[in-house]
């Protein structure tokens, strides 16, 4: 089943309310905790120190479109500001712990049932519980939650987009690395994984017209005549 994005984003209209069911932050020598997708706990580092030029972190290199599509996308969260004061708050946290309140309800696992609804058939998304309950969406919150481009070095194929996150799910995958090498469109897989099942969703934009990145030659996403 193939769906363009633009018609989903409109049929969003009516279930976001349904579905399935800046502050300065100094970033010198903040401790953070590191461990694997299964929660071992192996240590602690630090951050390096952040850049002088500006005390307030704004956003991070993690996985695309986690804010804008799961973090207060739909105004659930009523206890702020602004419309977008969620998605700053939480672009700045500070890791791990900064970022675990955003998994919970009315955030990250509220928003995955509306993206799960799309396709008319609730619980098929990846790492859902086949029952209802508050925590039907708790593993994929989780994963989505922790804002971080998980690798597996001892694979050379790299063409699934989190490939190492749904084959912690359970989910079958492909032998393949994860992370997102430029010649993955995380953005449609991204949409499909929300939608969940067999639906592949596009955003209906195809590979940039300047040119085909390359994999292998430093700046990767450059015009490769």
């Amino acid at each position: 089943m193939t769906k363009n994005i633009l018609v989903s984003v409109m049929l969003l209209a009516g279930v976001s309310s349904s579905g399935c069911d800046k502050t300065g932050l100094n970033f010198e020598a903040v401790p953070f905790e590191v461990f694997d997708l299964g929660g071992v706990d192996s240590g602690s580092t630090f951050i390096p120190g952040r850049p002088l030029a500006d005390s307030i972190q704004y956003d991070r290199v993690g996985r695309p479109l986690v804010s804008t599509m799961l973090v207060n996308p739909f105004g659930l969260a009523k206890d702020v500001k602004y419309p977008d004061e969620t998605k700053d708050i939480y672009n700045g946290a500070v890791p791990m712990r900064g970022w675990t309140p955003y998994s919970n309800q009315p955030y990250i696992q509220s928003n995955l049932g509306v993206w799960d609804s799309l396709d008319a058939t609730c619980g098929n998304q990846a790492g859902a519980d086949a029952a209802v309950s508050q925590t039907r969406y708790a593993k994929l919150g989780d994963l989505f939650t922790d804002d971080r481009l998980w690798v597996d070095t001892s694979k050379s194929a790299c063409v699934r987009y989190m490939a190492v996150e749904l084959k912690f799910l359970n989910v079958p995958t492909v032998d393949d690395c994860g992370g997102r090498s430029p010649a993955i469109d995380a953005v449609d897989q991204t949409y499909s994984l929300l939608v969940g099942g067999t639906a592949t969703v596009s955003d209906g934009v195809g590979q940039d017209p300047d040119g085909v990145p390359s994999t292998s030659t430093f700046p990767f996403l450059r015009d490769a005549q």
